[in-house]
């Protein structure tokens, strides 16, 4: 295996990981036990706004950490494909505010749809409860957090990204 791609094998394993890691360790805001989901591990999902090579990291780290939720296995399938949508789009534009708005609205209608179905939560209410974590989460922290890490050489070199994108 060529040492490039054992380097982003182990730095998506890390994104992962930590994706995980990030949501236990706060699961009772993560799995949106207090009626607002507030996944503080969504803020990660903006590294793809950088490369989209951590995609795959990012979208694995939400299906493991939605395998210990209360909806199991559906969630992990659902949840990774809501993240999976977001992610492709976050690659699409060029202004990380814009690219915050796709996890409030794939979340919100999917998960949204999710929670009605499998607890009869009504839609309107489940799909704003978790747009609203979404929106506090990845465009109202994690946006000023990426500008700043942006500016990081540390961060940028770990991740091995050339700062070609404007935030």
């Amino acid at each position: 295996m060529e040492k490039k791609n054992l380097n982003l094998i182990i730095k998506n394993s890390l994104i992962a990981s930590l994706y995980v890691v990030l949501t236990l360790v706060t699961y009772p805001v993560s799995y949106g036990n207090l009626g607002i989901e507030f996944r503080l591990s969504e803020i990660m999902i903006l590294i793809c706004f950088l490369d989209k090579k951590y995609i795959v990291g990012l979208t694995t780290g939400c299906f493991v950490a939605n395998l210990f939720g209360t909806m199991g296995i559906i969630d992990a399938v659902i949840g990774s494909f809501a993240t999976l949508l977001s992610c492709i789009c976050i690659t699409k534009v060029k202004n990380i505010f814009i690219a915050s708005i796709f996890p409030v609205l794939f979340n919100g209608l999917i998960i949204g749809a999710e929670l009605y179905f499998i607890y009869e939560i009504p839609f309107f209410m489940a799909a704003l409860g978790v747009a609203i974590g979404e929106v506090v989460i990845v465009s109202i922290i994690g946006c000023p957090v990426f500008v700043y890490l942006k500016k990081n050489k540390s961060f940028m070199d770990f991740l091995s990204i050339e700062s070609k994108k404007e935030l």
